[in-house]
C-alpha cells in the first residue's frame, strides 16, 4: 500500500479529491440531477485519470512519460474551467450582479465599472489586459515544459513533490 501511495503526488491527490468532492455537491445540490450528469461524468472521468495515470506512467522510463504524467494535471484545467460553466447556478439560481454593483457604489461612492468605462478605456490598455489574461493560461504548461527541457525534470519534483527530498 505504501509503494501504491507513493506513486502519487500532492497534486494527483489534489486532483481527485477536488473531483470526489465536485461530484457529491452534485449529487447533493444538482436537482434535477438530469442537468448535470454531463458534470458528473466529466469529473469522474478526469479522477479516473488521475488515479489511473500516475499508476500506468513512470516519470523516470523516459521525457514523454514525464512530460504526461507531470502535464496531465495542467491539461486538466481546460476541462474544469469549462465544467465550471456548467454548474454555475448549483446552489443559487441568479447572479448577484446588482448586490455587487450597489456594493461597490455604497463602498466607493462611483460605480467602478463605469469609472473606468469613462476615464480608463483604450484599445491598448485593452490589448495589455487581454494579453495577460492570455498568458495566465500558459503559466503553468510552460513551466513544465521548460522544467522538463533545460533542468531535466528536477526543478517541479524538487519545489513541490515530497518524493525527492
Amino acid at each position: 500500500m505504501n509503494r501504491l501511495n507513493s506513486r502519487y503526488y500532492p497534486f494527483d491527490k489534489i486532483i481527485i479529491g477536488y473531483c470526489k468532492l465536485m461530484i457529491i455537491l452534485l449529487l447533493i445540490f444538482g436537482r434535477p440531477l438530469v442537468n448535470y450528469v454531463d458534470e458528473i461524468f466529466t469529473y469522474a472521468i478526469a479522477g479516473a485519470i488521475a488515479i489511473l495515470l500516475p499508476l500506468a506512467l513512470d516519470e523516470s522510463r523516459g521525457r514523454l512519460s514525464a512530460f504526461f504524467r507531470l502535464m496531465y494535471a495542467a491539461m486538466l484545467f481546460g476541462v474544469f474551467y469549462r465544467a465550471t460553466g456548467g454548474i454555475m447556478f448549483l446552489v443559487f439560481d441568479k447572479f448577484f450582479d446588482y448586490q455587487l454593483v450597489a456594493l461597490e457604489t455604497a463602498l466607493y461612492g462611483i460605480e467602478p465599472t463605469l469609472y473606468i468605462d469613462y476615464f480608463l478605456l483604450s484599445p491598448v490598455l485593452n490589448e495589455i489586459f487581454s494579453f495577460c489574461y492570455f498568458c495566465y493560461y500558459l503559466m503553468i504548461p510552460v513551466f513544465l515544459i521548460v522544467n522538463l527541457h533545460f533542468f531535466n525534470g528536477l526543478v517541479v519534483p524538487a519545489l513541490f513533490l515530497n518524493r525527492y527530498r
